[in-house]
């Protein structure tokens, strides 16, 4: 699934791509990655002749601001935007595409077709993003109020970071990442971690999440975003790279979780 580094990255390329564009027209050749409205057709009216103001990041969703309403769209497990020319090939999977007024070609491709697209008005609540809880690279996360949030249940740190609705963001695999990096076993309890660990961890994630959006994102499921070299993704019985010892893979919080035995207590 791509998280919030490559969500990062895509935000940024379409930005630079068709930002301030009008959109010509759209063609929906998967229907059911459209949400709201759920009728391809009215979804098409509500967009076409618009223009792309710009796209912001919450979490793992992108908003796509148009003059009168936002595109809210979650990637899902496999979703993913390219710019093209309308001459272009079409890709197998393409589901969506949004032709804009410079010959460009806004294609979301999804090989699994579960991603979601919903349209809300410019000044209409948007619940799920009102659900999610801090982005970990504002300004208002810091390590006394991650701590707080994680010491308010007793559950294993990985599920706490995964948990969309404290810090939005961070999902499976990066979520690995940051717990080796801070040499902390993913399925320690949140009420276990030591106030030195709460400060390893803060400056960890902040140090995996900014070098991530820096590479453009890695691996995720079958995409390559980027060149974020993991320590553990899909590495179980490789060698950790800090101490050899080798690399397991476990179940935690239901999710596949690599970890290194030795480095992360």
């Amino acid at each position: 699934m791509p998280e919030m580094p490559e969500v990062e990255h895509i935000k940024q390329m379409i930005n630079r791509e068709v930002k301030n564009r009008e959109v010509e027209g759209i063609e929906v050749l998967y229907a059911g990655v459209i949400k709201r409205p759920t009728d391809p057709n009215q979804f098409i009216h509500s967009l076409v002749g618009q223009t792309l103001h710009h796209v912001d990041r919450r979490g793992k969703y992108l908003l796509f601001h148009f003059e009168e309403s936002v595109l809210v769209s979650h990637l899902r497990m496999t979703g993913s935007y390219y710019v093209h020319q309308s001459t272009d090939s079409l890709a197998n999977y393409a589901a969506v595409i949004f032709q804009f007024s410079n010959d460009r070609q806004l294609r979301y491709h999804d090989l699994r077709k579960l991603g979601t697209m919903e349209i809300y008005g410019k000044n209409e609540p948007i619940v799920p993003i009102e659900r999610l809880g801090i982005e970990p690279l504002s300004e208002g996360f810091t390590v006394a109020l991650l701590e707080e949030l994680g010491m308010k249940s007793n559950r294993s740190i990985k599920s706490f970071l995964l948990d969309q609705r404290k810090v939005a963001g961070i999902g499976n695999i990066y979520a690995d990442e940051i717990c080796y990096k801070a040499r902390i076993n993913p399925g320690r309890k949140t009420l276990d971690i030591t106030e030195i660990e709460w400060e390893h961890l803060y400056t960890t994630i902040m140090l995996v999440l900014k070098d991530a959006i820096a590479f453009g994102g890695g691996y995720t499921f079958f995409e390559k975003h980027g060149h974020y070299p993991f320590s553990l993704y899909q590495r179980a019985g490789s060698l950790c790279e800090q101490c050899g010892t080798e690399i397991e893979r476990v179940v935690v919080t239901m999710r596949g979780t690599y970890y290194c035995p030795t480095c992360q207590k």
